[in-house]
């Protein structure tokens, strides 16, 4: 039998359930305030966060947001609950994202996508996802943080990293990276033009067996490690590397390292073609050479003037006083043929050297060639024969006598050379072309017409296929030292080129050489002979002539050529005592003839003051270089007329008279 239990059990009892209530009690007030507190934590977390946070559920509808996001987009907060997930974000349709919510889970997801802010404008975001339920409801935690500046960060680095690229392989520098072993990773489009290796041929190739060649191995793989050790820029070297052909190539280089660490991980050879700077380093040492020779021939040419103005002059007083019949005329005529053609070849020298511009007029070509020919068989020896055929219609051209018969003599210079030892034929054929493209007759690129051709043929040795290319450079010569200055075929190419013309070459040790030169035809007449002026008429006078000139032997000649005209003639070597004399006698002669270059006192100042004396006066100037003097500025200083030295008996005449009679 239970007994009831007693009144003091009983409270005891009670007391004890009322303080595990009270426990109960107190600890679940406990559980709900560390739950609040951790409620509230959490909230200030989300709020503080940097990044934005949004809740949305399975429908895209947002649940909850923290500040930052509404802030990121530009909303207010309570707008913020009446949006969807496609409301802002601009990379997917709105299947798409109801899609995406459906199939994140717990594991999450991690992408990046674009925002639309509340006024339109858009940024780059990127996304971490959780999936979870809550309340039989699935939602999604997504935390958005705004990538605008990394992106902006990584387009700058992408366009930097392009244009550095695009500046290395464009550059016109020869550039190759490689490993310290030596090992290609890197091949500009420089270094396939310096090398001629492709860059698919280059790549994991190594540097050495590419261009450095076996006599730089050993030193350039020293130079590679101590780079590769300090990092430092090697100074810049001039070195011949390889080219893939095995050819060798003058190059500026240097190397220089990208240390990572203790030990430099990529290294460059940075290298500087220099095949063109070496062009023109020559090309300016040949124009140098040339400014030289012209100021030479400058001061050559103008006593060479002077010594064959004597030759000419007595040389034509000489054929006056000899009779027709008499044995030394024939002698006479050489002499003054001769001094006529030095005359021309000093006047295409000067032309050449000093850049001065040849007056050209319509001449025939073949009588030119057959007084040429004429000349270089007396010339010849007897093993080389010499054979002009003929062909062309048409041989007018616009030249002068003197630069066809210089252009002859070089090309037949040359092939004497080639058969001195051997003996042989020069084969000259002159035709006409016309080059016509429609009709398929072209020939190097030279414009359509009609064209005169000239050919050179000898039966010699030929020209070595390794200097053809050479021939008609300056100073370039195959000759034995003495007997030749490799300026022939250079003088002839610039004849040729003034012309409008073309000069070609072929030639074959079995056949010899053949040069080409095609002129353009012009259809006007010919000039007259400059021999036919007036000869058997006498331009002479009565009137006073002052001839001045710093060389005794020209004065005296010119005294003898103007006194057989039946002029007065003053003479003097001095331009001072000239102007003293005319200041005491304004009047004291008809005409002057000055020299136009003499010690303390110019031709062209003598005018000049002389004009102040007497402004009516006639006044000729004498001068080797019509460069010096143009038509402006002898009519701006007041020259009558100009005499070309040396100068010429019927030519003196004439010029003589015509000035005396427009002065009138």
């Amino acid at each position: 039998m239970v007994q009831d239990p007693s009144r003091e059990e009983l409270r005891h009892q009670i007391e004890m359930l009322e303080q595990k209530i009270a426990d109960q009690k107190k600890s679940s007030e406990l559980l709900q305030n560390e739950l609040k507190n951790e409620v509230i934590r959490r909230r200030i977390l989300v709020e503080q966060s940097r990044d934005g946070i949004v809740v949305v559920d399975q429908h895209g509808k947002v649940d909850e947001t923290n500040r930052q996001f509404a802030h990121m987009l530009g909303y207010p907060i309570a707008e913020m609950y009446q949006l969807h997930v496609w409301d802002w974000d601009t990379q997917w349709s709105r299947e798409q994202l109801l899609e995406m919510l459906r199939e994140i889970n717990d594991a999450g997801d991690h992408f990046e996508t674009r925002h639309r802010r509340k006024d339109g404008t858009c940024f780059d975001v990127e996304i971490s996802t959780n999936g979870a339920t809550f309340e039989d409801r699935k939602l999604v935690f997504c935390v958005c943080r705004d990538i605008t500046a990394r992106k902006q960060a990584e387009e700058a680095l992408k366009e930097s990293e392009e244009r550095f690229r695009k500046l290395f392989q464009d550059a016109p520098i020869a550039i190759q990276g490689y490993l310290p072993d030596g090992t290609v990773w890197y091949w500009n489009q420089a270094s396939t033009e310096t090398y001629q290796y492709t860059r698919k041929e280059a790549i994991n190739r190594n540097l050495m067996d590419l261009i450095i060649p076996p006599e730089m191995r050993e030193q350039f793989a020293a130079t590679m490690d101590r780079v590769a050790e300090t990092g430092e820029l090697q100074p810049q070297e001039e070195r011949l590397l390889m080219r893939k052909n095995g050819s060798r190539v003058p190059v500026l280089t240097s190397q220089v390292a990208i240390k990572r660490g203790i030990r430099a991980k990529e290294l460059f050879c940075i290298g500087m073609d220099l095949t063109e700077l070496k062009r023109l380093q020559t090309e300016l040492q040949q124009a140098h050479k040339m400014e030289a020779i012209g100021t030479l021939t400058g001061g050559i040419a103008h006593d060479f003037n002077n010594i064959l103005g004597i030759i000419l002059g007595n040389c034509e007083l000489a054929l006056d006083d000899v009779p027709l019949s008499h044995p030394a005329r024939d002698c006479l005529e050489e002499i003054k043929t001769a001094s006529l053609r030095a005359k021309g070849i000093v006047q295409q020298l000067v032309s050449y050297c000093l850049k001065t511009n040849q007056i050209r007029k319509p001449i025939r070509l073949i009588p030119v060639l057959d007084d040429t020919i004429k000349f270089i068989r007396a010339t010849i020896p007897t093993t080389i024969d010499i054979r002009l055929y003929v062909q062309a219609a048409d041989d007018v051209i616009l030249s002068d006598p003197n630069l066809i018969y210089q252009i002859m003599m070089n090309l037949c210079s040359n092939a004497l050379h080639a058969m001195e030892k051997t003996g042989g034929t020069i084969i000259i054929n002159v035709d006409n072309i016309d080059i016509d493209p429609a009709q398929g007759e072209a020939s190097q690129d030279m414009p359509p017409g009609a064209y005169i051709r000239l050919s050179v043929n000898d039966t010699g040795s030929g020209i070595s296929p390794d200097t053809i290319d050479m021939i008609f450079d300056p100073y370039f010569t195959t000759k034995e030292a003495g007997k030749g200055s490799g300026m022939g075929l250079a003088v002839v190419k610039g004849i040729i080129n003034k012309h409008d013309g073309k000069i070609s070459v072929k030639s074959d040790p079995r056949t010899g050489t053949t040069f080409t030169i095609l002129l353009p035809l012009v259809e006007i007449g010919p000039s007259p002979a400059s021999d036919t002026h007036e000869k058997d008429v006498m331009l002479s006078g009565s009137e006073t002539v002052m001839y001045v000139d710093d060389e005794l032997p020209i004065v005296a000649m010119g005294r003898k050529i103007l006194e057989r005209l039946g002029y007065t003639v003053i003479t003097s070597t001095s331009p001072l005592k000239v102007l003293k004399h005319f200041k005491e006698n304004p009047n004291c002669c008809d005409l002057l003839i000055t020299d136009m270059t003499m010690p303390l006192m110019t031709g062209a100042q003598l005018t000049r003051k002389l004009r102040k004396l007497n402004p009516h006066i006639p006044i000729i100037l004498c001068t080797g270089f019509s460069e010096h003097i143009t038509p402006e500025k002898a009519e701006a200083l007041g020259i009558s007329g100009l005499l070309m030295k040396p100068v010429l008996k019927d030519e003196m005449a004439r010029v003589v008279r015509s000035r005396l009679d427009r002065n009138r």
